[in-house]
């Protein structure tokens, strides 16, 4: 059903991107733990595609969102292809949160990529897993995890799924730290559309 609720609402251009926060708690040590999922209708005949792309050189321009109040810088590290014909690379980044929905803010991630086709029979189908690297040294999070499912949709479009959790430690303003995520991830997923688009011919 959660996926089914994300694709049912998939980013198309129009509009806001739905964010569908399926899980908030935050402790008596201020420790916050989110799970949200999203996804986004592009115009690619498939999703082994998306690689072409080179988002995280787009994302690494910076990503504000609409209305100026949260930031975020990514810096991209040792990219590795991996052995065979479809298993794509693996990508280590480096988050930096710069603004919290008007805040001013030092919080940074290292984060490792593996993007893959699960079966190299075909290209209907993509999987990209993304998880914290630092977190036994992290000062800011427990955990960052998201997965992207890459899937063949009808009239040659692709239909990207993002599933995510975030573990984040000592923040006194809960609710701000989940506006700013949620509100980066609508600018993510209309960056990913807006740029497949304009790949298009």
């Amino acid at each position: 059903p959660t996926f089914d609720m994300a694709l049912r609402s998939a980013y198309q251009g129009e509009g806001e991107p739905e964010i569908n926060l399926i899980y908030a708690t935050t402790n008596e040590l201020f420790v916050t733990h989110l799970r949200f999922i999203y996804s986004v209708k592009i115009p690619l005949s498939s999703p082994d595609q998306v690689a072409d792309l080179n988002l995280f050189e787009i994302f690494a321009k910076g990503l504000t969102d609409a209305d100026g109040r949260s930031s975020m810088r990514l810096a991209i590290g040792e990219r590795k292809l991996f052995p065979g014909g479809g298993s794509i690379e693996e990508v280590n980044l480096e988050y930096s949160l710069k603004l919290a929905d008007g805040a001013a803010l030092f919080d940074k991630r290292k984060s490792r990529v593996q993007n893959y086709l699960p079966s190299e029979a075909t290209r209907d189908l993509t999987l990209s897993a993304e998880y914290l690297v630092d977190a036994d040294t992290n000062p800011y999070y427990h955990a960052a995890r998201q997965m992207i499912l890459g899937v063949k949709s009808e009239n040659n479009t692709t239909t990207l799924i993002y599933l995510n959790e975030m573990i984040v430690k000592n923040r006194i303003d809960p609710a701000r730290l989940q506006r700013t995520l949620l509100n980066l991830s609508k600018v993510l997923a209309r960056t990913t559309f807006d740029t497949a688009s304009k790949a298009q011919p």
